[in-house]
């Protein structure tokens, strides 16, 4: 059991490690037009990429692995956008974009902690949101990202059920 945990603990660590050099990239100087950031696509292509690798490897360990990418993803994300200072309301409404975006893709992991989280950071800031611009920004990112965030939602309890081959 040890050797289990220390070897998915490895593992996540080795994903994870990706995360921080995103997150610094970040920039909310110049916004993208009616869309999510960058950066968040590119974590959410990360999560993807690691749930193919689990579910190749060993799926049974992919809700646990990917829960776990998850919340380390959200914990540096929070604290990254937490150091942001003067924000205009359109910084505001793509920073409320984002995390809602990331929040939505990675819904099946996300523990009730890691939401209430989310949804308290997010309170703070909805008071300058641009509603039109943030639906318009969710609905072309959902077109834009389906396949990434249709493979994130799906079912992962029957991974090894073959019958419906």
């Amino acid at each position: 059991m040890t050797f289990r945990q220390n070897l998915v603990k490895f593992y996540q660590q080795t994903k994870c490690a990706t995360f921080p050099s995103l997150f610094e990239s970040a920039s909310y100087e110049h916004l993208p037009n009616e869309d999510v950031s960058d950066f968040i696509k590119e974590l959410i292509m990360c999560l993807v990429f690691i749930q193919s690798e689990v579910c190749l490897i060993a799926p049974h360990l992919t809700s646990e692995i990917l829960s776990s990418a998850v919340q380390t993803a959200f914990d540096q994300l929070l604290i990254r956008l937490g150091r942001l200072q003067n924000l205009s309301p359109e910084q505001t409404t793509q920073i409320v974009i984002d995390t809602t975006a990331l929040e939505e893709s990675v819904q099946n992991f996300l523990s009730l902690g890691t939401r209430a989280v989310v949804n308290a950071f997010r309170a703070k800031l909805v008071k300058k949101l641009d509603q039109q611009s943030f639906q318009r920004s969710l609905r072309n990112f959902r077109a834009s990202m389906r396949m990434a965030i249709a493979s994130l939602n799906c079912d992962q309890s029957n991974a090894n059920d073959s019958s419906d081959i």
